[in-house]
């Protein structure tokens, strides 16, 4: 049925961006894992990923996220979205940068990465 098939509209990318940053305050680490994309959940496993966020929360709550970059990109037929946040932790400042691909309608993790800048803040 590809005459019924939704597009995820990009202005909701800092929408997804804003629940993960919330979800990882709130150590909800399953939950960011669950509604991950399938590729991401086959190339990650969930404990992997726990230990990954458990980490990046060892530096303090998210206080704050800004956006600094966004480019768009098609991934196996999929939309896929690469924002960039400047996020200040309670003992760090990094880049953040997460993936997410357009899965019928609604922005999924697809990855991230974080890049701490050179010395904390």
């Amino acid at each position: 049925m590809a005459w019924c098939s939704k597009v995820a509209p990009t202005t909701d990318v800092d929408k997804a961006a804003a629940q993960f940053f919330q979800r990882l305050n709130a150590a909800q680490y399953d939950l960011i894992y669950n509604d991950a994309s399938e590729p991401f959940k086959s190339q990650n496993t969930k404990a992997a990923v726990q230990d990954n966020l458990v980490q990046i929360v060892g530096k303090g709550r998210v206080q704050n996220h800004v956006r600094i970059s966004m480019t768009f990109s098609t991934e196996n037929n999929a939309q896929v979205a690469l924002p960039i946040y400047n996020v200040e932790q309670e003992q760090l400042t990094s880049d953040f940068t997460l993936k997410f691909i357009d899965d019928h309608g609604e922005w999924k993790l697809l990855g991230f990465a974080v890049r701490p800048h050179g010395r904390p803040q």
